[in-house]
């Protein structure tokens, strides 16, 4: 029965795709998954403190490898395959962009210890576990509407709203009614019960393992704690259970904590980055832990830069404990809790990170398996704040104006800032406030004015759009228009219902012009819900006057075109080894004043080899308005330098869309000529990055090579990066020191001890086409070889033999100048009856990298006494006194004193003086 009960175990591993190492026996997978299936489910039973981390770093994770878990960052183009192979097991591994990409593994310590060494890696940090900032005692409160923490509530055949709700006005948001919120919240927690009555998730992901033998989604929900999150943001108004913050938005679950309420921050991180990449709108993170970690604020950042507004609780730690991590990053919404007496509890985290608080104190919400009930936290008052940032996205708003400005972000993260309501209690307590839902959303005008379309040089379109929020059946919408700072111009009202867009054609505008658009709604035109025209030509709807409130949304400018025809060539570049993307700007149709103007033109590129005189042209696009147009050109020679340029002809003048067909006909212009190669034939190995950095220091001449290479149809086998001195005589640049026009291929795989001036750098490469690293290469002997001018040289080969070469120039540790003597002040003294000469003195190095500084006492050219200082690093100073000899040794003496580099570059500076013996 043991040994069934091992495959079984082994065999379920494998197919929920979990680590299996090269170390792992089958006993230890069976008492792993055991442990788990251990793992109590239902409402979250945490601790008061549940948002500390407890001491758990994630380094104690012996479920699947006995070694400690850990993250490790590596610089940006640096692969993650030599990072892997040290792990005695990979967990998952991140691309976060400009940040780099992240391997999780399990690591033996002398893998770690190197990992720490390595240049190309920019941190090693353990894989910590976040947990659930809920609480589950009481704390004395009061309450006299709301129920205990943990209380089930039934609700069977009647709908409640949550006090919560109420209190930030979200009801009475739902009486107005809001209409369609086109967001998306995702729940990074425990998951979210996927057949709850009162829930819709229409998508889901685990990045943890649902342990539970009951789970029927593999996002389900084992604690209870994400599906009451996702309940506070979205319950539906069905007659059953409660009402959310916001019904009409769509939930996404993704389940990153465990049965026992913890997850690794690397799993947490890769959700942050599935939400970046996936068009999630809101990020609730209901967690939270006391220690810092870069791949979250890395991860974090992936997503805030992609248009992804974050929400996290504070904590339940109160002034103690601080603000937990992640909250406490700039990129997150902090989130505090307050009661239903609008005071902040004693246990809600303070600090002065915290940017909102919102209800968190026994919150009503939904339960898996239909179920409702109260719990507390800042996990409750999150949701809370995420619900209304959805809907403000929902209304077109950007998540952040400047998502560098964290005093000032604009945008969503703003509007809920400035909508806040101030309890009158610490800024380290409260932040903004109190989340108000109907103020935050009353603040967003009802109209927005959209893309001014079909530009010529003397039409235009104006669009706008009523937005699903307005507080009316129906409203008058128009625009108003004007060049520069002239007075405004409205076109005709048109009736307009909330969700519609409305638009106005423009004519008469003057070519090459910028021009002001904006939407207007007249408030009461739209009551109850009547057209009203414009009959009495005041250019106000009928039955209002110029007195007549109107809201007008945000100014947008454009600029005509030009009234001739023109184009410019703006973009062209590799698509691959036989085709160049074009972009040009379409930046005039015709003449304002002709027929021309009326009619489409045709637009297109023509290629031709550099150098030669031939034209070829690709395929017409038939234009109606100006603005930029692509193509791809085909057909071409690899590795190939082509000239391209943008060609317009002009339509016929006959108003019909077959404008420029025969271009022979037709005016004719094109832009300016840009030229570009195309990619290497594909089988030979590419050279994708070359990157060159001094990365010289105190001990050695160094380079560091930031490389990309790949192989389109093969294996990679070999990349070698070589340095050495470039010579006067290696004329093309290959670095060997001839003036040939071949490049020598370097293939020896052979590595430099540390003892040679030159260093050859190798990384085997096995199964890939594609890998990219940081090589550093360095002179040993820094004396020697700073401020040297160098080739360096990469070589890729692959398994067929093929290589392909490049060497770059460049002078690594550049010498600064000698030292300067900045003091050298000489006076006579006399010391027991010896004349003395005391010296003054200051010395400074540009280089920072002092290396001494002597003083001396000659007299007829002879040495009569010196002393030295150990100068280092940017400037030195001091007092010294040089004796004579002999008491009676009176007459004329010379001070010198020199200052050294460790270049030994020398400045020198002399004195005479006269010394007598008194």
């Amino acid at each position: 029965m043991a040994s069934s009960l091992r495959l079984l175990v082994t065999l379920a591993m494998v197919c929920a795709g979990r680590p299996i190492t090269r170390r792992t026996s089958l006993g230890a997978l069976a008492g792993a998954l055991l442990t788990g299936f251990g793992v109590a489910s239902g409402a979250a039973t945490d601790s008061d403190e549940t948002a500390e981390n407890s001491g758990d770093d994630g380094t104690d994770d012996a479920s699947a490898d006995d070694h400690p878990r850990y993250v490790v960052g590596l610089e940006p183009g640096t692969a993650t395959e030599s990072v892997a192979r040290t792990a005695s097991t990979v967990y998952r591994s991140l691309g976060l962009a400009s940040s780099g990409s992240v391997v999780v593994g399990a690591f033996e310590e002398d893998a770690r210890e190197e990992l720490e060494s390595r240049s190309d890696v920019r941190y090693v940090e353990p894989d910590h576990k976040r947990v659930q900032a809920v609480r589950s005692s009481d704390n004395g409160t009061n309450r006299q509407r709301t129920g205990e923490p943990n209380e089930t509530v039934d609700l069977t055949d009647e709908q409640r709203t949550p006090w919560g709700v109420e209190r930030i006005g979200a009801a009475e948001v739902h009486e107005r009614g809001t209409g369609e919120a086109d967001a998306t919240v995702a729940i990074l927690d425990s998951g979210i019960d996927p057949e709850h009555e009162s829930l819709e998730v229409p998508d889901g992901r685990a990045f943890a393992d649902c342990a539970g033998s009951d789970c029927a989604a593999d996002w389900d929900d084992e604690t209870g704690h994400g599906t009451h999150c996702a309940g506070t943001v979205a319950a539906l108004d069905n007659d059953t259970g409660v009402v959310g913050v916001a019904p009409e938005v769509e939930l996404c679950a993704l389940k990153v904590l465990a049965g026992d309420g913890s997850g690794y921050d690397s799993d947490i991180a890769a959700a942050i980055e599935w939400c970046a990449d996936n068009d999630v709108d809101v990020i609730n993170l209901s967690l939270g832990g006391s220690d810092e970690a870069q791949v979250l604020e890395d991860a974090l950042r992936y997503a805030y830069d992609r248009d992804v507004l974050i929400v996290a609780a504070a904590g339940n730690a109160g002034a103690a404990g601080g603000v937990d991590y992640p909250a406490a990053y700039d990129e997150c919404i902090a989130v505090g809790a307050t009661n239903d007496h609008d005071e902040v509890p004693d246990w809600s985290a303070r600090g002065d990170t915290i940017e909102l608080v919102a209800p968190g104190e026994a919150v009503l919400s939904t339960k898996p398996g239909d179920e409702y009930v109260y719990l507390e936290g800042t996990s409750m008052s999150t949701p809370h704040v995420a619900a209304i940032a959805a809907q403000l996205l929902g209304q077109g708003l950007t998540h952040a104006d400047d998502t560098d400005d964290v005093d000032e972000p604009g945008g969503v993260r703003g509007i809920l800032r400035e909508s806040a309501d101030d309890l009158g209690a610490a800024d380290d307590e409260q932040g903004f406030g109190l989340l108000n839902a109907f103020e935050a959303l009353e603040s967003v005008d009802p109209v927005t004015t959209g893309e001014v379309t079909d530009v010529r040089a003397s039409t235009a379109t104006l669009t706008g759009e009523l937005r699903s929020n307005a507080d009316v059946e129906s409203a008058e919408c128009c625009f108003e228009w004007r060049q520069g700072g002239d007075e405004w111009t409205r076109t005709e009202p048109e009736s307009v219902e909330p969700g519609d867009s409305f638009s106005a054609a423009l004519d008469e505008l003057q070519p090459e012009t910028a021009y002001d658009v904006r939407a207007v709604m007249f408030a009461d035109s739209g009551a109850s819900g009547s057209a009203g025209g414009d009959g009495d030509g005041d250019g106000e709807p009928d039955g209002t006057d110029d007195t007549d409130d109107e809201t007008t949304a945000s100014i947008v400018t454009f600029e005509t075109g030009r009234d001739e025809l023109a184009v410019e060539t703006t973009v062209v570049e590799a698509g691959d080894h036989r085709t160049l993307q074009a972009t040009g700007s379409l930046d005039g149709i015709g003449d304002a004043d002709t027929d021309a103007n009326a009619d489409p033109v045709t637009a297109s590129f023509r290629v031709r080899p550099e150098g030669e005189e031939n034209w070829d042209t690709t395929d017409g696009q038939v234009l109606e308005s100006i603005g930029s147009y692509e193509a791809s050109i085909s057909g071409l020679e690899p590795e190939t330098v082509y000239e391209v340029e943008a060609v317009v002809a002009a339509g016929d003048g006959d108003g019909d869309s077959d404008a420029g067909t025969d271009a022979s006909d037709a005016d004719e212009t094109t832009g300016g000529i840009v030229t570009a190669e195309t990619d290497p034939e594909p089988g030979l190995p590419s050279i994708d990055r070359f990157e060159l950095t001094d990365d010289s220091n105190s001990q050695f001449v160094r380079c560091a090579v930031n490389w990309g290479v790949s192989v389109s149809n093969g294996e990679l086998e070999l990349v070698e990066t070589e340095l050495r001195y470039a010579t006067e005589s290696d004329d093309d640049g290959d670095g060997d020191g001839s003036d040939d026009d071949t490049d020598e291929s370097i293939a020896t795989g052979d590595t430099s001890t540390t003892d040679d001036p030159l260093h050859h750098v190798v990384t085997e490469l096995e199964d890939q086409s594609e890998e990219s690293g940081i090589h550093t290469l360095r002179h040993s002997d820094r004396l020697e070889g700073a401020g040297e001018s160098y080739a360096v040289t990469i070589t890729v080969t692959d398994t067929d033999g093929n290589t392909t070469d490049a060497t770059e120039q460049l002078t690594l540790d550049e010498r600064s100048p000698p030292p300067s003597i900045d003091q050298f002040d000489v006076t006579t003294d006399d010391f027991l009856g010896t004349p003395e000469a005391v010296v003054d003195w200051a010395v400074s190095d540009e280089g920072s990298e002092l290396d001494g500084v002597v003083l001396e006492l000659r007299r007829d050219g002879s040495l009569v006494d010196e002393t030295s200082s150990m100068a280092r690093d940017e400037e030195a100073s001091g007092t010294d006194s040089l004796r004579a000899d002999d008491a009676e040794e009176s007459g004329t003496y010379e001070v010198l004193i020199r200052a050294t580099d460790y270049f030994e570059q020398v400045s020198e500076e002399r004195e005479t003086v006269e010394l007598a013996a008194e």
